[in-house]
């Protein structure tokens, strides 16, 4: 393991591994046709989801990687959205100042939706292992 990645606390570690397992996946929906999916949503719902997963096969916080992983698509859809303003063609731009306002929006929301996918993907570990019932 990197030593960046052995410096964070293990629900950012789990964040991190699930966004990354992400990408491909929101790549390869964001290609099909019809599809209204982004990267950055991709992120918020799937790498919560598998960060939440891991983080309770391994007893952490599966909230707070959750969370964490929400954080970070809300972040790379933030920094696409601006991408995009900033190449668009100079008739088309829209205001920075609702960029701004729509992105503190998105920042402050995505980790609501991650920490809700990091639930489900703990709830999934838990009902897929059996290790949530008692016996």
């Amino acid at each position: 393991m990197p030593v960046a990645l052995r410096r964070l606390s293990a629900a950012w570690r789990f964040a991190v591994v699930g966004a990354l397992v992400s990408v491909p996946v929101g790549i390869v929906l964001e290609l099909l046709p019809y599809s209204a999916t982004t990267l950055a949503g991709s992120v918020m719902i799937f790498g919560a989801a598998v960060a939440g997963a891991l983080a309770a096969r391994y007893s952490t916080d599966p909230d707070a990687a959750g969370a964490r992983a929400g954080a970070l698509g809300g972040v790379v859809g933030v920094i696409t959205s601006l991408v995009t303003a900033v190449t668009a063609p100079t008739g088309t731009q829209s205001s920075v100042v609702s960029l701004l306002f729509a992105g503190v929006v998105v920042v402050c929301l995505a980790p609501l939706f991650g920490l809700a996918c990091g639930r489900l993907g703990a709830w999934v570990d838990d009902a897929v292992t059996g290790r949530g019932r008692a016996g």
